[in-house]
């Protein structure tokens, strides 16, 4: 859909995350630059909205606004227009979609959290607005797990008509959902709902990372059609320069990048992400696994509900569960601090996912691997 200029309608992407500490993928990288099927997580957000009618778009990032510069630019490989709103006090989320907004010609904002992988009709929420004659609409779902008598809460996505920053003020922290709205609600001004039937991922640490991209991966495999580049074997997406080997078992739902080789024996189990240039050795098994780009699986290695990070390479016979893997600080000297940990030696540092600790080394080597080079975003093809 093209952009609906008539309306004015801009985008705005909150997309700052706070690393608290509480996800260890937060010291990977920016939450939003996070390769969700070889794509990272802002970028779906900004393909919705183009696919809406949104074409120009203020990204807010805060301190991670370097990085996602470098990987979206000014939006012209995603067909948008990008600008970036650097609120370094912090702001809040409405001060920033106010400060944002002021930037704009626009007279109605989309504005969406970057963290979240919106599925729904914006076009049908953008018109729902408009015949309501709202100052904001709000999407709203079953909270989940509610059951029965579920109660409705935002999802991360709202419009607001620009009138409806008028009165935030122009320092200070101010929230959205607990100051905005209210105060909208107070004035008596217009607010409406919208529902929605389906929930929205929103990603927050390693197991929702995780359970996000098998259900995007889902929807890939079961509406039919294929990627561009990519070609089916069974319910796998293998990328037509990839190279699986005929005596290679694939089962279940997949994506197996560009240049990626499986060689003899190995046995690839989905929900299953492999990225660009990886090797998966002769008799490998990879189970419920997110793996980036550039990495490497010895002969016999066994890898069951993990995320291994870009440039990973594990001798042979390596086995992890529940593990996040990144490549090893080059002035660390990690070695596992416990036989169980069941590290083989591979050139890697290990997190548990249950926990979003560190399972290898001691205090101060684990402080030298989080200062060592962080691996890139995912570039946009």
């Amino acid at each position: 859909m093209a952009p609906n200029n008539e309306d004015r309608v801009r985008g705005i992407i909150p997309a700052g995350v706070h690393p608290w500490g509480e996800s260890c993928l937060d010291e990977i990288m920016p939450r939003v630059l996070l390769p969700v099927i070889g794509t990272p997580l802002i970028a779906h957000v900004i393909e919705w909205l183009r696919d809406g009618g949104v074409g120009s778009i203020i990204v807010c990032a805060n301190s991670a606004s370097p990085q996602v510069r470098t990987v979206l630019d000014d939006g012209a490989k995603l067909r948008v227009d990008l600008t970036y709103y650097d609120d370094m006090t912090p702001r809040g989320p409405a001060g920033c979609m106010r400060d944002a907004a002021s930037l704009t010609d626009g007279d109605r904002f989309v504005v969406v959290e970057g963290t979240i992988l919106p599925r729904f009709d914006l076009a049908a929420m953008l018109n729902s607005h408009r015949t309501a004659g709202a100052i904001a609409t709000v999407a709203v779902g079953a909270e989940p797990g509610a059951g029965e008598g579920e109660q409705l809460v935002p999802v991360g996505v709202y419009v607001f008509e620009r009138s409806a920053f008028d009165d935030i003020p122009l320092t200070g922290y101010q929230d959205a959902k607990e100051v905005l709205i209210p105060r909208l609600h107070r004035c008596g001004a217009k607010i409406r709902p919208f529902v929605v039937s389906e929930a929205l991922p929103r990603i927050t640490d390693a197991s929702s990372y995780l359970a996000a991209t098998e259900r995007l991966l889902s929807q890939y495999v079961t509406e039919g059609g294929e990627p561009r580049g990519y070609r089916r074997r069974g319910q796998a997406l293998v990328h037509s320069s990839a190279s699986v080997s005929s005596r290679a078992r694939l089962l279940g739902p997949m994506l197996i990048g560009p240049r990626t080789d499986i060689e003899d024996e190995a046995v690839l189990v989905g929900p299953l992400v492999l990225g660009n240039d990886c090797n998966v050795g002769l008799r490998s098994t990879l189970c419920r696994t997110v793996v980036w780009n550039s990495c490497r699986f010895g002969p016999d290695a066994y890898l069951d509900n993990c995320i291994v990070t870009s440039g990973v390479s594990l001798e042979p016979a390596a086995r992890y569960y529940g593990a996040l893997l990144t490549p090893r600080a080059r002035e660390s000297t990690v070695a596992p601090s416990d036989p169980g940990a069941s590290h083989h030696g591979g050139s890697s540092r290990i997190w548990d996912l249950a926990t979003g600790q560190p399972v290898s080394g001691s205090p101060g080597e684990r402080t030298a691997a989080r200062t060592a080079s962080r691996p890139k975003a995912p570039a946009l093809g």
